[in-house]
């Protein structure tokens, strides 16, 4: 800009003492100004028309915290020197915070010059990388043009997977299995409702004349008995203003639930994944198959907007058959303990042993009213700060 301005004085100047005062040489260097502007716009849109830009990721599959390398390759094909190339990057504001810098390049003729720059991804979601906008400087440095780039790399960064041992301070036994010789007979001839079969159930739970009129394995669940369902209920409200911590946030509870149905479908259990975009969204995982396309899953979930998280709750067990959800195990994973959500516990007929709630919590509200409430009723609690780190759990423990 100060060089702009300092031509245009110049060709002020110049302009003024051509026309007063002639002389061959002065009307010569005024041409000469005058002709700088055309030059500058054509050797300007000479190198954006010719030189070639491609880029690339080091990594096809990216898990929260890798470090990868962004590569951009500037190419000039012929004989010409181009005009310095500036680019703007297209990046997440979070994501790679404070890791670019904007490269200046000067192409000479035949060459083409890389540039490496190291990333570490911060947080997992879907993101675009790439060249935002290129900016070309003249020869002389007087005038620049922006152009506008749409090219970008589409890449998901995926939620890091943690490894349990077993369920942390939760009464579920993941090879609980009811044998029908210790039911009684009142039991056995009480069935609440009828299932399609699951790995791990029993030949003797089979209603083999529904199998055959369905053409599809279905299986009796009896009153009392433990289903080998597990429904994992989480709330995906956006709870805080602040961009970053509510990002922070969101990713720890992601991580526990890819966390937990990890572990549950190795140990065969089958996964009911609960959450609301608008409406109460549910993905199954009948085996460990399935983790894949549920870990896909989580990787894209988005934390839009708030709603009564205890309102949803309700209105997934009035939707589900009664006798499923009290018979199953419940993980309720929130980093908002609330009034509303304990009004809302208290409505549904179900054993308090068989919900285990996971708090995601910030530094400050750990010591909750309400969480003590929950904890003094009975309820299964897992206290987990949103700056931990989850291998911790491995190890039984509460954070």
């Amino acid at each position: 800009m100060k060089k702009n301005k300092f031509y245009l004085i110049l060709l002020l100047i110049i302009g003024i003492l051509t026309y007063y005062i002639e002389g061959y040489i002065l009307t010569t260097v005024f041409y000469i100004l005058l002709l700088v502007p055309v030059l500058s716009f054509g050797s300007i849109l000479l190198t954006y028309n010719q030189f070639q830009v491609s880029h690339k990721v080091s990594k096809k599959k990216i898990v929260k915290g890798d470090k990868i390398n962004y590569t951009l390759t500037l190419y000039n094909t012929n004989s010409l020197v181009y005009c310095p190339i500036r680019l703007k990057l297209e990046s997440d504001k979070i994501l790679f915070k404070d890791q670019f810098v904007t490269p200046t390049v000067v192409l000479y003729p035949k060459t083409q010059e890389e540039i490496v720059i190291p990333l570490r991804c911060n947080y997992r979601g879907y993101y675009r990388l790439g060249v935002k906008s290129i900016i070309i400087d003249d020869y002389s440095g007087l005038f620049s043009k922006e152009f506008k780039c749409l090219d970008a790399v589409k890449m998901i960064v995926y939620p890091s997977i943690k490894n349990l041992n077993y369920l942390p301070n939760t009464h579920m036994d993941v090879d609980e299995v009811t044998d029908s010789r210790n039911r009684t007979m009142e039991e056995q001839n009480n069935i609440s409702y009828i299932r399609e079969y699951e790995k791990g159930d029993p030949l003797n739970k089979i209603h083999w004349k529904l199998s055959s009129k369905y053409n599809e394995l279905m299986v009796k669940q009896y009153s009392g008995e433990i289903s080998n369902e597990v429904d994992i209920i989480l709330d995906s409200n956006k709870h805080y203003s602040d961009y970053e911590l509510n990002i922070a946030l969101e990713d720890k509870m992601i991580e526990t639930c890819v966390m937990l149905i990890n572990y549950l479908l190795i140990h065969n259990k089958m996964v009911n994944l609960i959450y609301n975009d608008v409406r109460n969204v549910t993905i199954t995982g009948k085996d460990y198959n399935d983790f894949q396309r549920i870990y896909e899953e989580c990787a894209l979930l988005e934390f839009t907007r708030k709603f009564d998280f205890g309102k949803s709750i309700l209105e997934y067990y009035y939707r589900e058959n009664n006798d499923i959800f009290i018979n199953s195990n419940q993980y309720i994973i929130t980093s908002n303990i609330n009034e509303d959500l304990i009004k809302s516990l208290k409505q549904l007929n179900i054993q308090k042993i068989r919900i285990t709630i996971v708090y995601i919590y910030l530094s400050d509200n750990k010591n909750n009213e309400c969480l003590e409430k929950l904890n003094a009723e009975g309820y299964n609690i897992i206290n987990i700060s949103y700056d931990s780190d989850l291998d911790t759990l491995v190890e039984g423990t509460s954070l």
